[in-house]
């Protein structure tokens, strides 16, 4: 009896604490489209991303998530270009681990107003607005936690699922060296079900910078602050551009706490364009002690994009 409520209770804090940190936005180093809703339509162009994440490879039954993203921008007013221009797109979202799972389809709209220029210094500073309409079903299956002849009145034995709406929200300020941004995810007030709190409020604050030279190498750091219910986090990487072909960089996340905080991973990544494809690769340790029983997580990401005209991304993108 007790081992059934002590593994129920266990899997009833794994999806907790997994609908809190809202996994979908680990992956922004491979798609940065998922960090905000208001990035949709940033670049003049329809893209196509594909991300594959797992998570403490080696140890049974560990998380793993991918997504599939497609982003476009289109100029409702072609006549009036101050009006500025918009973009849409939508996401799919699957996320494993162990007896439960999530998957998310998410709808998003931004509006970029163009809010100053000067082309003598080649100068132009956006700001954009941007939603995002979420609907998640989380999945709980009982049917392989406990053996059969347990009677627990807590343990049912079978595959449980719930369905809930919500809404994401972000602003941007972007020009083609710098980004700031902030998003707000899961605004709606939180719902309860036999899962325990289906949304938490989840924010995230994020800068970037990018310096590049005329050959098209250049240098971008960034840092990204996360706000998980009552858990506090940091992000900081630094991305290297070769040629406009190549990237690599490293990520450091930091658990702010208590104190000092805790080192939570290190993380190296790279990425590869070719013509209108774009390849992605990024592997990560964990410097908790858990980083002890595995052996790290690794992503990948496959784009395809169609572009009007040669771009110049703005800084974080």
């Amino acid at each position: 009896m007790r081992y059934a409520i002590f593994t129920i209770a266990l899997v009833a804090l794994s999806v907790g604490l997994r609908a809190q940190e809202l996994p979908v936005f680990e992956q922004y180093l491979q798609n940065t489209y998922l960090l905000s809703p208001a990035a949709v339509g940033i670049k003049p162009c329809t893209e196509f991303i594909l991300t594959d994440r797992h998570q403490w490879t080696g140890m049974e039954s560990a998380p793993n998530n991918q997504s599939l993203g497609a982003y476009t921008r289109f100029t409702p007013f072609q006549d009036r270009p101050t009006y500025g221009h918009d973009g849409i797109g939508g996401n799919i979202y699957t996320d494993r681990n162990g007896p439960t799972g999530t998957t998310r389809f998410q709808f998003l709209y931004a509006h970029h107003l163009k809010i100053y220029s000067n082309k003598r210094k080649h100068q132009v500073w956006h700001t954009s607005f941007g939603l995002g309409l979420t609907g998640y079903q989380h999945r709980l299956d009982e049917t392989d936690l406990l053996p059969e002849n347990l009677s627990d009145p807590i343990y049912t034995g079978t595959s449980n699922s719930v369905t809930a709406f919500n809404l994401d929200g972000g602003v941007l300020f972007y020009t083609k060296k710098l980004t700031v941004g902030f998003t707000a995810a899961n605004v709606l007030p939180s719902s309860k079900s036999d899962f325990g709190n289906v949304f938490n409020r989840n924010y995230f604050g994020f800068v970037g910078y990018t310096s590049r030279n005329k050959d098209g190498m250049g240098f971008s750091p960034s840092a990204v602050f996360k706000l998980y219910g009552k858990q506090k986090q940091i992000d900081l990487n630094a991305k290297m551009f070769f040629n406009d072909v190549f990237h690599a960089g490293l990520a450091y996340r930091h658990n702010l706490d208590q104190g000092l905080g805790q080192s939570l991973y290190a993380m190296l990544f790279m990425g590869l364009e070719f013509e209108r494809f774009s390849f992605g690769y990024a592997y990560d340790y964990s410097i908790r002690k858990i980083g002890r029983y595995n052996y790290g997580s690794h992503s990948l990401m496959v784009g395809y994009k169609i572009c009007k005209r040669d771009i110049n991304c703005p800084a974080f993108m």
